[in-house]
């Protein structure tokens, strides 16, 4: 009797502790919430947009979006790029990404063209890319040898002009300078390194995106020697824009992104700082003193055909000749 009532006493607890398991799983706080995984590709060498700090950390207006999707529970690798491995679903360094349709996005100083549109919606059945709405706008322009500045809108054959390949920058010089010898260089610091060469090496220009070589005058090196060309427009009007793969939910936080929170991020491209560094690279140029001069003939010359001054002087000068004649 005693054996019977603990056998049905175990068999009642082994039913209530599997009704309990049974209904802990199906419990919605139960459930774990999958990880979102996300292959966060960035250009690293293009400050103030993308770069990595002195700690080996994506920083700039790409590393604010990418804290802003970590907060938002995305698991994100970290992937480097150059320029020219942007664009093609990261096939040579994440070819799983094609493969298996991962989430992925190229943040970095990448140029909206039709072109690009068209080669990223090529990339196959299913797997595709999207550009996000542009967050920031800038202008292709030079950095030059000060003493080189002359001919460069005289005898623009006589330059050596530096760019990085597969970029945008690369095709609008060839066709503005098609005189010019164009050389690639490899990164930043290549094109610091050959801008003050003394040797063959050396290039008189750099082309690149003006938000990004205001930022390359900071350099210690290129200080006083160099500046910025043109001073005013610059050759072409570059829209930056973050390209998405493989998840038009994620593209769609990424716009969201832009137009809000992104906002700030974007003080960090077009502050007080980079307005002040231009006018100091204006104050530094040849022809600055020459400008000074023109816009002081041209106001004269404004006077002197106005009529109402022209009556004014004439009165002056004649009570002036009155009181010593």
């Amino acid at each position: 009797m005693f054996t019977m009532k603990s056998e049905i006493m175990k068999i009642s607890s082994l039913f209530m502790a599997s009704s309990s398991i049974t209904l802990l799983a199906f419990h919605p706080s139960a459930i774990a919430t999958p990880t979102k995984s996300l292959v966060f590709a960035y250009t690293k060498d293009a400050r103030p947009v993308s770069f990595e700090n002195n700690y080996g950390m994506l920083s700039g207006y790409c590393g604010s979006l990418r804290s802003y999707l970590e907060k938002k529970g995305y698991n994100i690798e970290d992937v480097p790029i150059k320029y020219p491995e942007r664009f093609k679903m990261l096939e040579t360094i994440r070819p799983d990404v094609s493969r298996s349709l991962l989430p992925a996005i190229e943040c970095g100083p990448s140029t909206i063209t039709n072109d690009r549109k068209n080669q990223l919606l090529r990339l196959g059945i299913g797997d595709k890319g999207w550009f996000s709405n542009p967050f920031f706008a800038t202008s292709t322009k030079l950095i030059i040898n000060r003493e080189k500045v002359g001919k460069l809108y005289s005898n623009p054959d006589e330059l050596t002009i530096g760019v990085q390949g597969a970029t945008t920058n690369n095709q609008v010089i060839g066709k503005v300078f098609p005189t010019a010898t164009i050389e690639t260089v490899v990164d930043r610091e290549d094109a610091v390194k050959r801008l003050t060469a003394s040797d063959a090496n050396r290039i008189d220009a750099y082309t690149g995106d003006e938000v990004i070589l205001i930022d390359l005058m900071k350099e210690d090196q290129l200080k006083n020697r160099f500046l910025i060309e043109p001073k005013l427009h610059g050759f072409t009007r570059e829209e930056y824009g973050i390209v998405v793969y493989n998840d038009k939910h994620l593209l769609g936080l990424v716009n969201n992104w832009i137009s809000e929170d992104g906002q700030e991020a974007k003080k960090q491209l077009d502050n007080k700082g980079l307005i002040d560094s231009w006018g100091e690279l204006i104050t530094q140029s040849d022809h600055f003193h020459l400008l000074i001069k023109l816009f002081f003939l041209a106001f004269l010359l404004l006077l002197l055909t106005n009529p109402i001054f022209m009556r004014i002087l004439y009165a002056s000068c004649r009570h002036i000749l009155k009181r010593f004649l």
